[in-house]
């Protein structure tokens, strides 16, 4: 494919994702959906009808949680914090242990 002459359907579609990554509060807003949905209405995605995509590939099953709010747990079970603000390292032990 030559440079710029993508399909319209394409340009689209990666227009709206580079917008919605740019977007930390409304991507994360959709993530919870898509979990939702997939949650309640798989069908919709694996369905190889009406999702020609679907046909040659396997979704894994989801995690109860997402990385994020499982990193998030993971640390305020073990009493980590966040952010390194302070400069010292014992805070980068709690990020070591994820690991």
């Amino acid at each position: 494919m030559k440079e710029g002459y993508a399909p319209v359907g394409k340009k689209i579609t990666m227009k709206g994702m580079a917008w919605l990554l740019g977007h930390p509060s409304l991507y994360r807003l959709a993530s919870n959906e898509t979990r939702f949905s997939m949650r309640f209405f798989p069908f919709l995605i694996n369905n190889k009808t009406w999702n020609p995509w679907y046909k040659q590939r396997n979704l894994p099953t989801l995690p109860k949680e997402s990385f994020r709010d499982w990193t998030q747990n993971k640390n305020s079970n073990d009493g980590c914090k966040r952010k390194n603000i302070s400069g010292d390292s014992s805070s980068n032990e709690c990020f070591r242990s994820i690991f």
